[in-house]
This record gives C-alpha cells, sequence and structure tokens, in this order.
C-alpha cells in the first residue's frame, strides 16, 4: 500500500480520536483513585548487587485512574528502573506515568529512591497489577 499524505492525515486522526476516547472513558467514569491501596506491600529478592522490590497485587477499579502507586528500593539501594506487572489487554487500559521517585526520608531530592506509576482503567472491569522497582545496592553504584 502506498502511504499518501491523506493517508497518514487519516491514520494521525483515528489514533488522536481513539485517544480522546480513552481519556474521556477514565474521565467520565467513577471517581479518580488518588492514590493506591495504604497498605501496599512489597517483598523485596537480592541477588548479587541487585535488589527487585515488587508489590503485592492490587485492584485498578474499572473507570479509575490510580495516582501514584510506588515501590521503594531497600534504603541504600538506588533505583536503576521499574513499571507495572499486569493490567487489561484492552487499549482503553493504560500505564500513563512511570517515572523514578525521590523519598522524604532522605536528605536529597534526587528520584533515585524507588519507582511510580499511574494506570488509567477506562474499561468496564477492574483488573489487579502490581509495581515493581529494580535496584542497585552501593557496591555498584559509581
Amino acid at each position: 500500500m502506498k502511504l499518501t499524505r491523506s493517508t497518514i492525515v487519516l491514520a494521525a486522526v483515528v489514533a488522536a480520536v481513539a485517544v480522546a476516547g480513552i481519556a474521556a472513558s477514565v474521565a467520565m467514569g467513577k471517581a479518580t483513585d488518588k492514590s493506591p491501596p495504604s497498605s501496599l506491600q512489597a517483598s523485596t529478592t537480592c541477588i548479587s548487587n541487585y535488589c527487585y522490590a515488587i508489590s503485592d497485587s492490587f485492584t485498578v477499579n474499572a473507570g479509575t485512574q490510580l495516582i501514584g502507586a510506588t515501590m521503594f528500593c531497600p534504603s541504600t539501594a538506588r533505583v536503576t528502573g521499574g513499571g507495572v506487572f499486569g493490567g487489561s489487554s484492552s487499549t482503553a487500559a493504560a500505564v500513563n506515568t512511570s517515572i523514578p521517585v525521590d523519598s522524604s526520608s532522605d536528605t536529597d531530592t534526587v528520584p533515585d529512591d524507588g519507582w511510580r506509576i499511574d494506570y488509567n482503567n477506562g474499561t468496564s472491569a477492574p483488573f489487579t497489577i502490581q509495581v515493581y522497582a529494580v535496584c542497585k545496592l552501593p557496591s555498584t553504584v559509581p
């Protein structure tokens, strides 16, 4: 198929409408979940000079946006990455933020202590997710 300017413009319009539909679905859904469960529990496994912290599974309710689900590294480690497992295969559900964060318990403001995600669930069904952080222990931190 030959791509013409009209084809590209049409594809961009379709994509914009789809994204707007997802945003509207979340915005018009139930109340926004302002934060993950206050009792978010984690298990941490360290191998060699790296640790992997993962939360227990928790629910993202239908038609909501989960804000600030965060996993922190052990106190002496630095976050090197993170993300989320689970969710939905629907295009109406998506991670909208996946970033390193700073802990208020240390003295600096460097976002190197944990990993935060925000998740939109524009579907009509709840689903479960797990948040994780990958951390380096001090002996491997430059």
